[in-house]
Parts: structure tokens; C-alpha cells; sequence
């Protein structure tokens, strides 16, 4: 039995799930908006043998029969309206501590181990990349605007910043698909407080630190952020790790100016498919360099980012171990999911 533990918006899931069937292995999905309002959950101590059971869509899961788990995404459970603010954060903390009781009870293999994944912070990945031999950019986290100056006055080239955390501001949460699957009385926390499904994106993207942006250092203050060196591309280079398979895919992202810094600035397009891309082997030293990193970090899965120079050097920016990749499937035909698949089967 594979358990696929994500939410009810993950499109990559269904790709895998048919994989699976392919090959005529039983599983079952737990979408965590639904436990634990719709979904019933039990768990036995005391006996020969402790065990948990959670009704899915698919049936009832024994953790006794779970021999893999798709760790894939993660969203606090859909709540009464009625209920205060306090109520809802302990439904939610209650609802967290029975999933991760649960899935403590389950002996099989997970992708990703959850203790490896949420070690896997950005400050701590790109020095564990750099031990592990990647090239990474010189890089200050502060919120000391004065610190920051003094990093720009060293710089051999421009400056990029981007958030620590990663998190966007706002844009579309599935508030409404949402409410469409529980009903008016039910809501499920959205991912900002100000998030609106019907107002465009607002994301985060890696900027370059003009002057214009230098005078407004001092904001600093009220949220740290990441510094690096800017790195002059050839390409963007997104790599899927899928035990031990390595997918590496070149994005065309210097063919425009809106790609240029942020190649992920391709998502507010039309058509991302106008943005070249391209599967390519990687040399051996970036292979055997992605291996020690990825077995160092513990992860089983992981998308990772780099620069490629124009001298054709690789630079690593970051692992994003619960990454998207069926967009790099779809527009190359990689078999990403596959390779999911057989993980979760071997």
C-alpha cells in the first residue's frame, strides 16, 4: 500500500497515481484539508502491535500494510466558520500531531523523510552544497541595511536579494474551489491573511539590487532577506532528483527580458511554453556533485536550481525538496513521474 499524503489542489499527484495503477500497486491519498472533518482517523497504543488506521476516498489505511509514503504537500484542515480564531489553531495543531502520529507508526520508505525535509532551510543547504562540492554564490542574510552596502561595495558585478522564506504575499489560495468542496459553513485558512482568489498574483522574485532599490535598504529592519552575487547566466538550470535519477533540464531564460533574473517570472505568462527548454546529461563532476548532496541532505526527492555560466560552469542556488516538476515533464517529456513512481514501488 503507497499512502500519497497532499492536498486537493496538487495536479502532479494524478500523473503519479496512474503510474501506480500501471504497475497494480494499491494506494490511497490523504488530502490534508479534509482530516479531520471528513475523514475519521484511529490509533491503537498499548497492543502487540501499536498500529493507525485513516479512512481515505480508496478505503481505510493500516499503517501495518504502508510500505511507502509520498510526503507531496501539506494544508492545515478545512474548519467551521463558526468557530473562533483560538479553536481553529487547535484544530489545526491537534489535527498536525494525529498525522504525524500516524505516520510515525509507518515502517516503510518515505519521499522525502519528514525530519530530512524540513532540515532542508535555505542557509543551511547552500553550505552543506558547498561542502559537498557545488559552487555557490557569495551570499549575506541580514536585516542590516549598513551590512548589506558593504556587501554591494565588495561585489565584482550587480547584486540579487530575495526572500529568506520564499513565501508570495498574496495570490490565488483555492479559497473559492475550496469553499465550492466543503460548503459555506466550512473555510479553510488561506495561505495569507490577505489573500483574495480573484486578485492577481502578487510573488516574490529574485530581483537585482539597482540603486533605486539600494535607497530603500533600511526596510530592512522589519524582515531579513537573502544577498548574492549575480551570477551571469547562459541558462537557468532546474535538475528533478528522484532517487538517484537525475533529470536536468536547460530554460531558455536569457531569451527575454521578463526571465532574465527569475526565470520563474515565466508563470505569469500566457504560455510558459514560449520559454525554451531542454533535457540535457549533465557533466559527471555536477552528477556526482547533486548525489553527495542530496545523500548528505537525506532526500530522496528534491528539485534543484542552478545557474549555468557562459563558460558553462554550474552554480547552486537552492533545493526545493517538495518542488514542482510536471511542468518540465510536460514541455519535455521527461518521465518525472515516473521515476516517482518506481520510488514509491521499489
Amino acid at each position: 500500500m503507497i499512502l500519497v499524503v497532499s492536498t486537493l489542489h496538487e495536479p502532479s499527484v494524478n500523473r503519479v497515481v496512474r503510474h501506480l495503477e500501471d504497475r497494480g500497486a494499491p494506494w490511497a491519498r490523504i488530502n490534508t484539508e479534509e482530516f479531520p472533518l471528513l475523514r475519521a482517523g484511529r490509533i491503537a497504543l498499548g497492543g502487540a502491535e501499536p498500529h493507525g488506521v485513516l479512512d481515505t476516498p480508496r478505503g481505510a489505511v493500516d499503517t501495518r500494510a504502508v510500505t511507502a509514503v509520498w510526503m507531496r504537500r501539506a494544508s492545515r484542515p478545512a474548519v467551521p466558520r463558526r468557530f473562533s480564531a483560538k479553536d481553529k489553531a487547535f484544530v489545526a495543531d491537534e489535527a498536525n500531531a494525529f498525522l504525524n502520529g500516524f505516520l510515525d507508526l509507518v515502517s516503510g520508505r518515505f519521499v522525502n523523510p519528514r525530519e530530512a525535509e524540513r532540515r532542508a532551510r535555505k542557509i543551511p543547504q547552500l553550505e552543506l552544497a558547498r561542502r559537498c562540492g557545488l559552487s555557490v554564490p557569495r551570499t549575506l542574510v541580514t536585516n542590516d541595511a549598513d551590512a548589506v552596502r558593504a556587501f554591494a561595495a565588495a561585489a565584482c558585478g550587480p547584486v540579487v536579494f530575495k526572500p529568506l522564506a520564499g513565501v508570495g504575499s498574496n495570490g490565488h489560495d483555492f479559497a473559492r474551489d475550496l469553499g465550492d468542496r466543503f460548503g459555506e459553513a466550512v473555510e479553510v485558512e488561506p495561505q495569507s491573511p490577505s489573500a483574495d482568489p480573484d486578485a492577481p498574483a502578487e510573488l516574490v522574485f529574485s530581483q537585482i539590487l539597482t540603486p533605486e532599490r539600494a535607497a530603500h535598504l533600511d526596510a530592512l529592519r522589519y524582515a531579513p532577506a537573502i544577498f548574492q552575487d549575480y551570477v551571469e547566466k547562459a541558462f537557468d538550470v532546474r535538475v528533478t532528483y528522484v532517487a538517484g535519477r537525475v533529470f536536468a533540464c536547460r530554460i531558455h531564460s536569457q531569451e527575454a527580458d521578463d526571465t532574465a533574473v527569475d526565470f520563474r517570472r515565466m508563470a505569469l505568462r500566457e504560455r510558459i511554453e514560449d520559454v525554451g527548454h531542454a533535457l540535457f546529461e549533465p557533466p559527471v563532476p555536477l552528477r556526482e556533485g547533486i548525489e553527495r548532496f542530496m545523500q548528505a541532505a537525506g532526500l530522496v526527492f528534491g528539485c534543484l536550481d542552478f545557474v549555468e555560466t557562459p563558460d558553462g560552469a554550474f552554480v547552486f542556488l537552492e533545493v526545493n525538496p517538495s518542488g514542482q516538476w510536471l511542468w518540465v515533464e510536460q514541455l519535455t517529456g521527461a518521465p518525472i513521474s515516473e521515476a516517482v513512481a518506481d520510488a514509491l514501488c521499489s
